[in-house]
């Protein structure tokens, strides 16, 4: 049976043993526990490229583009990392997308990411930006008809 209590204002659960897959060990700080991804939309408008500058003005954001689908990052440390951020102190009952996140194919064990498209300021995004809808210009201007 599972009690949970708390104690200095935390959640805390006197019951549950703390826990660690062996290829978490190479991995400390835990990384994948330090922030979350969600996919988002591919941007198609102004207006989502736009949204995806709010995103950037937030702290501890990014957003990537990988195999063609785009992602929000946000950093975001997990309330049940423990304080050294070594364990998860609720590993025997975490949420199931953790569950499903193996350690042979995690983030930190594939090397370097490879992502199409990394933005972590504003200022890329819309160098970006700038970039692209020039290119969208440059080709509406060419398949223009000409008049005399």
């Amino acid at each position: 049976k599972l009690r949970f209590y708390r104690k200095d204002n935390k959640l805390a659960m006197n019951s549950l043993p703390l826990s660690m897959h062996k290829k978490c060990a190479t991995c400390l700080p835990s990384k994948c526990c330090l922030y979350f991804a969600l996919q988002i939309d591919t941007p198609r408008s102004k207006r989502d490229f736009d949204d995806m500058r709010w995103y950037l003005a937030h702290g501890g954001t990014k957003i990537y583009q990988e195999n063609r689908k785009w992602y929000l990052e946000v950093s975001n440390r997990c309330r049940f990392l423990s304080e050294d951020q070594t364990l998860c102190t609720i590993y025997p009952i975490r949420p199931q997308i953790c569950r499903e996140h193996s350690p042979d194919s995690c983030e930190a064990s594939d090397g370097p990411l490879d992502y199409e498209y990394e933005f972590k300021t504003l200022a890329e995004f819309d160098l970006f930006i700038q970039k692209r809808f020039a290119k969208n210009k440059s080709k509406a201007k060419a398949s223009s008809p000409k008049h005399p």
